[in-house]
């Protein structure tokens, strides 16, 4: 049984990540955009495109609705609310995956 359609990437969907209470979906694609997702009203909250860039992990960061993500480009970011980079770090690799842990405020990465 489908429980909702969401419709925003125009390409492979690469990383899904659900929010602590389930309200939330994070999304990341090859076709460059990381999207958040209000899953009650299947609508984007927040997105960023990045042309060229397949991005391949995303998950929320300790703060108010940004978004952590990692790409072809080499770099893990930091997006905020309003799509904007707020912080970013080259990378001597492209990640395929990366997880955060909260409390010691550690990102770990992995490639292929």
């Amino acid at each position: 049984e489908e429980i909702a359609f969401l419709k925003g990437h125009t390409g492979k969907v690469t990383s899904l990540y659900w929010a602590e209470d389930d309200s939330i979906l994070f999304s990341a694609g090859i076709d460059g955009s990381v999207l958040q997702w209000d899953v009650s009203s299947n609508s984007v909250l927040a997105g960023h495109k990045q042309k060229g860039c397949n991005f391949t992990c995303v998950f929320p960061s300790s703060k108010s609705r940004e978004m952590i993500v990692v790409g072809s480009d080499k770099r893990i970011k930091t997006i905020s609310p309003s799509g904007d980079i707020v912080a970013s770090l080259k990378l001597s690799a492209a990640a395929a995956q990366i997880v955060y842990s909260p409390e010691s405020n550690l990102i770990f990465g992995g490639s292929i």
